[in-house]
């Protein structure tokens, strides 16, 4: 009906008390319109007041249209008003193009001057390629200036590749220049590859010089699922405190969901530091919502001052959420005076 009496279908769907409904119903006209007369459906999307629906409505417009000509949508999407619909409708464009021809898209993403809209774009571009060619999409985004974006569409890609050929994988983001794209791209490829050989990616983590934090964190994070003793073995071995404190931290949180009780004793074996402070950090959240009283104790056992204030404070906001006695309560006891209480309960 919409391809024959636009206005009639129009009419139908308003005729509907659900908005939900109604909205629905219009998606589905304007896109079936958009297959007639583009221009015109264009037209009548951006007319629209609600910013959400006109968003929507755009990019399934252009999205439609980039099927058969992406450039026609491009100069379509040039066109719209700077806002949340182009930056819907350039991702619909590129994403629908991507699916068809990721390098050409890609070359369309590299030109895109507006941080904005190339971020949009980058984040559609990554979502379709990076499942397809892991690597290419990667060699692409590791071109890209540093932006959450890119750092987002790195790891999707690093990761699929790493699923395929981890070794490659790996050394090419060794080759990347310090930075977040390749802090992202590293912890990726060691997550995939430590589902399939956690040894070998701890290997190589430590084959490759000193790794973040977060890098450690990924590989302990899977093996402690899948081998508790040889990732604690392994983490404990580890002879930098900072990238211990990444393994320990993973360990932890695993540990203390599935047995907090012997993860509380294995606790109070470490010696104070960076490592067992992060290590606290962790087991200390995790059990809040069992044992808060405990939770806040091991808080208080933080060897940094300002760690242990912090955790503090968000363990302790989050329990006054529950149980305004018990918190205040405790926080009395501890020694923290009225203005301590009040920064960190906000009572």
């Amino acid at each position: 009906l919409a391809r024959l009496d636009l206005r009639k279908a129009l009419d139908i769907a308003d005729s509907f008390e659900t908005d939900l409904f109604t909205n629905r119903m219009k998606r589905g006209i304007v896109e079936e319109w958009a297959k007639v007369d583009p221009d015109a459906a264009v037209a009548f999307a951006v007319a629209e007041k609600n910013e959400g629906d006109r968003a929507e409505w755009l990019g399934t417009i252009v999205g439609r249209i980039s099927e058969r000509d992406p450039q026609k949508a491009l100069s379509l999407v040039q066109g719209l008003p700077q806002g949340k619909a182009q930056k819907q409708a350039i991702a619909s464009v590129v994403g629908s193009w991507a699916a068809k021809s990721p390098t050409e898209a890609s070359s369309y993403v590299m030109g895109l001057s507006d941080p904005v809209l190339r971020d949009s774009a980058v984040e559609a571009l990554m979502d379709k390629w990076a499942g397809v060619d892991g690597e290419a999409a990667m060699r692409f985004a590791a071109t890209m200036e540093s932006s959450r974006a890119v750092e987002a569409g790195v790891s999707q890609a690093a990761g699929q590749w790493a699923k395929r050929n981890p070794k490659a994988a790996h050394a090419f983001v060794q080759s990347l220049p310090d930075g977040g794209v390749s802090k992202k791209a590293s912890e990726a490829v060691l997550t995939a590859w430590a589902q399939e050989s956690p040894a070998e990616a701890a290997e190589a983590l430590a084959g490759g010089g000193t790794g973040s934090a977060g890098a450690y964190k990924a590989v302990a994070g899977v093996w402690v699922g899948k081998e508790r003793e040889t990732a604690l073995t392994w983490a404990e071995g580890i002879p930098d405190s900072t990238a211990r404190s990444g393994a320990y931290e993973a360990i932890t949180l695993n540990w203390a969901k599935s047995d907090p009780a012997a993860a509380g004793t294995w606790l109070r074996g470490l010696a104070s530091g960076e490592p067992r402070d992060k290590a606290v950090m962790a087991y200390s959240k995790e059990v809040l919502s069992t044992d808060p009283m405990s939770s806040l104790d091991w808080a208080a056992s933080i060897s940094d001052d300002v760690r242990r204030w912090e955790t503090v404070k968000v363990l302790a906001k989050t329990w006054h959420g529950r149980d305004a006695a018990a918190a205040v309560s405790w926080m009395s006891a501890q020694g923290f005076n009225d203005g301590e209480i009040h920064e960190a309960t906000r009572e």
